[in-house]
C-alpha cells in the first residue's frame, strides 16, 4: 500500500478515538462569527493553537504538517519515516469522553502529565498517546506504521507526545 494512502488515513482513523460509537450524536459545536463575518468552529483551549505548529523538524518530522480538521478535532498531520503522525485536539472532548472501546489502552505518563496509550488491534500499526488537557479538552499524538507493528507505532508516538505536550496551554 503506498504510504500516501496508508498516512492519509491516520487523522481519520486515529482521531475517531474521538467519535462515539454508532448511537452515540456528533459533538456540540459551538460558532463564532468571525471579523470578516465567517463562522468559526470554536477551537477552546487550542484558540491559539495550531496543530501544525506542534511537531516540527527539530523533532525528527519533516516538513511542514498538513492541516485536516476531522470530527470538530483540529488535525495535522506529517509522513515520517515509519509511516505518518498527526496531532489531534479534541477542544470539547476530555480524555475520559473519548470512544477508546476498539483499543487496548493503560495509563502512562509524559513529563508530568497523566496520559493515556490507546494501541490499535494487533497488527494495524496504530497507536496514540492521549493528554489532558482541561475537563474538557484533550490532545492527541498517534502514529501508523507502514510495517503494520504497533510496537513501532508506540514507539514513534512516546517519542513525539512530549515536544506536542510542552506545546500545550495548561489545563
Amino acid at each position: 500500500m503506498p504510504r500516501a494512502l496508508v498516512t492519509g488515513g491516520i487523522a481519520v482513523a486515529l482521531t475517531c478515538t474521538a467519535c462515539g460509537g454508532p448511537s452515540a450524536s456528533p459533538p456540540p459545536e459551538q460558532s463564532a462569527t468571525t471579523a470578516a463575518g465567517e463562522t468559526a468552529t470554536s477551537a477552546g483551549p487550542f484558540a491559539e493553537v495550531d496543530p501544525c505548529g506542534l511537531l516540527d523538524p527539530s523533532a525528527g518530522v519533516p516538513g511542514p504538517g498538513e492541516r485536516e480538521d476531522k470530527l470538530g478535532s483540529l488535525v495535522c498531520r506529517w509522513e515520517v519515516p515509519e509511516g505518518g503522525v498527526a496531532v489531534n485536539l479534541h477542544p470539547d472532548r476530555a480524555v475520559e469522553q473519548l470512544d477508546l472501546s476498539q483499543y487496548q489502552v493503560s495509563e502512562t505518563t509524559v513529563g508530568d502529565r497523566p496520559a493515556k496509550l490507546a494501541r490499535g488491534a494487533e497488527g494495524d500499526g496504530t497507536c496514540e498517546v492521549l493528554l489532558p488537557v482541561s475537563g474538557t479538552a484533550s490532545a492527541g499524538v498517534a502514529a501508523i506504521t507502514d510495517d503494520m507493528n504497533n510496537d513501532t507505532a508506540c514507539a514513534v508516538a512516546q517519542r513525539l507526545a512530549p515536544v506536542v505536550a510542552e506545546k500545550l496551554p495548561a489545563g
